[in-house]
C-alpha cells in the first residue's frame, strides 16, 4: 500500500475510490465406506456421508448422502474360463445420492446489504446502506438420484467394450430465479424443482494390428434424454428475457428456447413474419395467423439446446517407437 501511495504521489494521480472483498466457504464431512468381495469373482461397496456447506441456509445446511454397488466378474467363472474368446465380461450395478452445491455463488443464502456510494444509498447526503440481496434461511443441497448399469466385454483380447445404461434425477434443483422488478431486486437462488438425465453410453477400442505397426481405433457414442419433471412454483413457467430467451417448463428440456416463432417474410412489403397462435379456453391452438411486429407474436418453446447425440472416432497408428 505504501509503494502504491508513494507512487500515485510522483504520477500526480490520487484515489478517487477503493474497493475490498473477501469470499470465505466453509465444508464440513463425515464419511465411512465398507467393501467386500467373495472369490475375486463378487464385490459389494457401501458408502455413507454427512456433509455441510456454508453457502446454504441455516434451516438446511447438512445433507446426508449414501450409495452401493455391485459387480460380477463373470468371466473368473469356470463356465467362461479359459476362454480364447471371451476374455472378459463383467457386470456393474450402482445407485446413490451425491450433493452439489456449486449451481449457487456464497453467501447466496444470506441477506446482504450495499455500501456502495450512489443517491440511492444515500439518506440527507450520508453515506448509508440498500438491501441487495434477499435471504433464504431454506435454500439446501442439490441432490442427484442416480442409478447405473453397467457392462465391460473383451474379445479376444483385441476388442474392448464398456455399455452404460443410467439414469439420473436432480432434486432441489438450484437456481437463480429472476424476481418481479418491483420488489426491487433481480433474482433470488431457490431450490426449484427436479429434473431427469437418462441415457446410454457405449465405448468401442480395438487393437486392430500388432508388431511394429500398431494401429488403435477408439469410437464413443452417448444419448442423453433431459427433461423437468417438476418445478416447486406450483409448476408455473421460469424464463428469462421476452424474444430470446429460454424457459424451465415441466415435461420440456433444461434451457429450452423461448421466443418468437419465424414465419418467412411478407412478400408485399419484404418484412420478416413471426406466428400469432390462437387459442381457445383450454389453451388448445386453433389457428396460427402472422405479424410483422415481433411484440405481437406468441412466445413459443422452438427446441432444446441439448445435442441428441455426441461421439467421437480416433484413430491411433504407432511405427516403433514414433507415434
Amino acid at each position: 500500500m505504501g509503494l502504491q501511495s508513494d507512487l500515485l504521489t510522483v504520477l500526480g494521480a490520487k484515489t478517487v475510490s477503493a474497493f475490498e472483498s473477501i469470499v470465505e466457504t466453509r465444508y464440513a464431512s463425515l464419511f465411512s465406506e465398507l467393501s467386500y468381495s467373495l472369490h475375486n469373482r463378487y464385490f459389494l461397496t457401501g458408502s455413507f456421508r454427512r456433509d455441510g456447506s456454508s453457502r446454504f441456509g441455516i434451516n438446511a445446511r447438512y445433507g446426508n448422502f449414501y450409495a452401493f454397488s455391485g459387480a460380477w466378474q463373470v468371466s473368473d467363472e469356470a463356465f467362461l474360463k479359459g476362454s480364447n474368446v471371451l476374455t472378459n465380461l463383467k457386470l456393474r450395478l450402482s445407485h446413490g445420492i451425491t450433493g452439489n452445491s456449486n449451481p449457487v455463488a456464497d453467501y447466496a443464502a444470506y441477506g446482504l446489504y450495499s455500501f456502495v456510494s450512489t443517491p440511492a444509498s444515500q439518506y440527507l447526503g450520508q453515506l448509508g446502506a440498500i438491501p441487495s440481496q434477499i435471504p433464504n434461511a431454506d435454500l439446501q443441497w442439490e441432490r442427484q438420484q442416480t442409478t447405473n448399469l453397467g457392462v465391460d466385454l473383451s474379445l479376444w483380447k483385441r476388442l474392448n467394450v464398456t455399455l452404460e445404461l443410467y439414469d439420473k434425477r436432480n432434486f432441489n434443483l438450484l437456481q437463480s430465479v429472476p424476481l418481479p422488478t418491483t420488489s426491487g431486486f433481480s433474482s433470488i437462488a431457490r431450490n426449484i424443482g427436479s429434473i431427469s438425465n437418462k441415457g446410454i453410453e457405449l465405448s468401442l477400442n480395438s487393437r486392430n494390428t500388432t508388431g511394429k505397426l500398431r494401429w488403435e481405433t477408439d469410437f464413443n457414442i452417448a444419448f442423453n434424454r433431459n427433461q423437468i419433471l417438476a418445478l416447486t412454483n406450483n409448476n408455473a413457467d421460469i424464463y428469462r428475457n421476452s424474444y430470446v430467451g429460454t424457459i424451465l417448463r415441466v415435461g420440456e428440456a433444461v434451457g429450452s428456447y423461448y421466443m418468437p416463432k419465424y414465419a418467412g417474410v411478407d412478400p408485399q412489403t419484404g418484412n420478416p413474419l413471426w406466428e400469432i397462435l390462437q387459442k381457445d379456453g383450454n389453451g388448445s391452438v386453433t389457428g396460427v395467423t402472422a405479424t410483422s411486429t415481433i411484440g405481437l407474436a406468441t412466445l413459443q418453446v422452438l427446441g432444446s439446446p441439448q445435442p441428441k447425440w455426441t461421439g467421437g472416432l480416433t484413430n491411433t497408428l504407432t511405427y516403433g517407437n514414433l507415434v
